[in-house]
């Protein structure tokens, strides 16, 4: 299911189709971890779901007061949202809620110092105001801006990592390794990233030059490739098409794509066992998962040859052809299907094919 609807948490509504459709016999939608994130655009990098794990465990720890796991669950999802900042990907939200966390615990068990430095880099990450993150007025108050190197020594910092990366301290971006930085003495979030492989240290400079050097991981998931083609589409930077379409279900080996393109209104596409690219084969109402099973399992019955195919051209012969094909030639199970009921009925039936015109008929007289 392929979601490119711009609104966002939509995860809600998008988990009632899947579950709906897990109740129609015949019907196994596709889900892997991640994967429904992909398939709406979000990332599916390695990083991702560590992060969201992190978050979630700072804001559970906060509520419970609990303030060292809460600051601690925080600096981790700091690491990893600076590297993904290095690499390109805007978690700017995510990224101030986690400084705000580390603010309000280290404001909560008195560690002015470190209040005062996530205060600084909320302000780095453009928080004019307290509110802006969640923080109180009185709070925000406590610690005002100042200047960094205000009564502390400047420092050399020399980061190293993969020649070229990209490299970042304290969320603004130095240079590509190797960089040597001009900082103020105390704690910095250094982070540096080559394509894909990003990583994140803490450095403390203090008295002397200093140096670094940033490690840095393949942070390529599984699904990264298709959820970089649907955040085209839904961005649009990339053109739905059948063939990048086609490249996304072939990447996953499903037959059926559902697209939710719009407020109420589903795309059912599918690829048929004899089709290079796959066919939309009808809209569906978003809450009418019925409608949606039944265009599916129809088409399937249709592929397995249990019903007429809709996409197939009728076959066209010439009396020649026809009886060149003798006796041996099979007719579909629903001709004799069709013939046997009107018997039982006390009907006629005739059944010929025009071949001037492609079709074929039946003709049941009572």
């Amino acid at each position: 299911m392929i979601d490119l609807r711009p609104a966002e948490g939509l995860e809600a509504s998008r988990a009632e189709v899947y579950d709906a459709l897990r109740g129609i016999e015949g019907i196994a939608p596709r889900e892997d971890a991640g994967l429904a994130g992909a398939l709406a655009g979000e990332g599916s990098d390695t990083d991702a779901a560590e992060l969201r794990v992190a978050l979630d465990a700072a804001r559970a720890a906060y509520g419970d007061l609990d303030c060292k796991t809460a600051a601690a669950s925080a600096d981790v999802a700091i690491d990893l949202l600076a590297a993904r900042q290095a690499g390109g990907i805007d978690d700017g939200t995510a990224l101030r809620t986690a400084w705000a966390y580390a603010l309000l615990c280290a404001d909560h068990d008195g560690d002015l110092r470190r209040a005062q430095l996530a205060a600084n880099q909320l302000r780095v990450l453009g928080v004019a105001d307290g509110d802006d993150a969640g923080v109180s007025a009185a709070t925000w108050a406590r610690y005002p801006e100042i200047d960094a190197s205000t009564d502390r020594d400047i420092i050399a910092l020399t980061v190293d990592t993969t020649a070229g990366a990209a490299v970042w301290i304290d969320h603004a971006l130095v240079g590509t390794a190797p960089v040597t930085a001009y900082v103020a003495a105390g704690e910095h979030v250094v982070a540096a990233a080559d394509g894909p492989r990003r990583g994140a240290i803490r450095v403390t400079a203090a008295g002397k030059p200093a140096s670094a050097t940033v490690p840095l991981v393949d942070r390529t998931g599984t699904y990264s490739s298709i959820a970089a083609v649907v955040k085209g589409w839904r961005d649009g930077v990339l053109t739905p098409n059948a063939e990048s379409l086609g490249t996304v279900m072939a990447t996953l080996d499903v037959r059926f794509a559902l697209i939710l393109a719009g407020k109420t209104t589903v795309q059912i596409w599918a690829r048929g066992p004899r089709d290079e690219l796959p066919k939309k084969v009808d809209d569906a109402p978003r809450d009418d998962v019925l409608a949606i099973g039944s265009l599916i399992t129809d088409r399937v019955a249709a592929w397995d040859g249990r019903v007429p195919d809709p996409d197939l051209p009728l076959l066209v012969e010439t009396p020649e052809e026809r009886a060149s094909r003798g006796r041996s030639a099979r007719t579909k199970w629903w001709i004799y299907a069709a013939i046997v009921g009107a018997v039982v009925a006390g009907s006629t039936v005739l059944y010929f094919q025009d071949s001037a015109e492609d079709r074929q008929t039946i003709v049941i007289r009572f």
